[in-house]
């Protein structure tokens, strides 16, 4: 059975499941009520799709982890009498169900190093992983590049002559002048490492494994938050805040929150210039009070203008999504055109040696991530809204 074809075919199923839930959310004859039901629908069916060739994948590489173990068996059995084998030994080849998922899970194949290295799925895995649970990787519509170099290259038409007057029919077209340029955005490492007694992982009830390289997931993440949404220039991934990526509001003396009215003026902005702003990102203070936000704030009454309570408030707002991140600059928010925004991945490793802490009797899990970014397309697809301190 060819479990490859099988996840493959499952997979373009879900590609085409995620083109038409782009479709769905571009269709303005939809209420945001009707997309989101329509949403709901597809996103469970890309779930189960997801599902569907993760256990292909999981087949195939059963089959390929059998014909290694025979292998390795055939090599070990090399100049002996095989008919000296006891009856038991070639199964004990073969590790029990429970190390072999958690093994498999983590890795496959010993490298030069002694470590494993990760098959391509559980790189797949790990990228979804990240955009679980970064703040900025959630921003909808962001492009995520992968990288063949260390180098993050975009090329921008940057300027063109532009249609001057309509050409007459059997006239020459005049020939454009257009201006390209390359923003370029080197490749830095998120790195983490911990290690663990084999006792603790031999007796844990838990796949401690699985659990610790998530956790170094978790930590990553929050690391590429604090450049995506830092103010750096340089030494590092940069961020959307840093100078010339944005066009900044700074809100005038007494206006020491933003409101929705400063965040419908920010979207026609990124509309004025040929965008459309596909979420809204708020430090906690900030987006607490866009959600509190009310018809007759003065009074506190009246509905809350993010939506009623029993709706979704929390998670969307004037059809936006809204994001919050306690790494975005204090008293700030962003109003953002997410397609105009380039992140780079160049990598995704996870190794597990046994050998790195071998005198203590100890397990090394290591992640790593090499990311570059943030390339903004123009400084307008950024609407960086500041409250005033006082």
């Amino acid at each position: 059975m060819d479990y490859i074809a099988m996840a493959n075919a499952a997979l373009e199923k879900r590609a085409r499941a995620f083109e038409q839930r782009k479709a769905v959310l571009e269709d303005k004859t939809f209420t945001d009520a009707d997309k989101r039901t329509r949403v709901e629908a597809i996103d469970a069916e890309m779930d189960a799709l997801y599902k569907e060739a993760e256990s292909h994948v999981r087949a195939a590489e059963g089959e390929a982890e059998t014909r290694a173990l025979n292998e390795r068996g055939a090599v070990l059995a090399a100049g002996r009498n095989r008919s000296a084998l006891q009856p038991g030994e070639w199964r004990g080849l073969i590790p029990s169900r429970g190390e072999w998922a958690e093994h498999r899970a983590l890795a496959e194949g010993v490298d030069a190093d002694g470590g494993y290295t990760v098959p391509k799925q559980v790189h797949s895995n790990y990228i979804s992983l990240l955009r679980q649970r970064s703040a900025f990787l959630q921003i909808p519509g962001l492009n995520v590049v992968p990288m063949t170099s260390n180098v993050l290259r975009i090329p921008q038409l940057s300027a063109t002559d532009g249609v001057t007057a309509p050409t007459a029919e059997g006239t020459a077209i005049t020939e454009d002048d257009s201006t390209w340029t390359g923003p370029e955005m080197t490749a830095f490492g998120y790195k983490a490492l911990t290690k663990a007694s084999n006792e603790v992982l031999a007796d844990s009830a838990l796949p401690l494994r699985q659990i610790i390289a998530a956790e170094l997931g978790r930590d990553i993440s929050g690391r590429i938050d604090t450049d995506a949404f830092g103010t750096a220039t340089s030494g590092k991934v940069l961020g959307i805040f840093r100078s010339g990526a944005n066009t900044k509001t700074t809100l005038t003396s007494g206006n020491t929150a933003v409101t929705w009215s400063h965040v419908i003026s920010a979207m026609t902005d990124i509309e004025a210039n040929g965008g459309r702003a596909t979420a809204v990102i708020a430090n906690a203070a900030m987006g607490k009070g866009l959600r509190l936000e009310r018809e007759n704030q003065a009074a506190g009454t009246g509905a809350y203008l993010a939506g009623p309570v029993t709706d979704d408030p929390t998670s969307r707002a004037a059809g936006l999504k809204l994001i919050m991140s306690n790494r975005v600059p204090a008293r700030s928010v962003a109003v953002v055109d997410g397609s105009r925004l380039y992140y780079g991945l160049r990598s995704t490793v996870l190794r597990v040696s046994e050998e790195a802490f071998f005198a203590n009797d100890q397990v090394g899990i290591r992640l790593v991530v090499r990311a570059a970014g943030v390339i903004v397309a123009e400084a307008s697809s950024v609407q960086w809204l500041e409250a005033a301190s006082a």
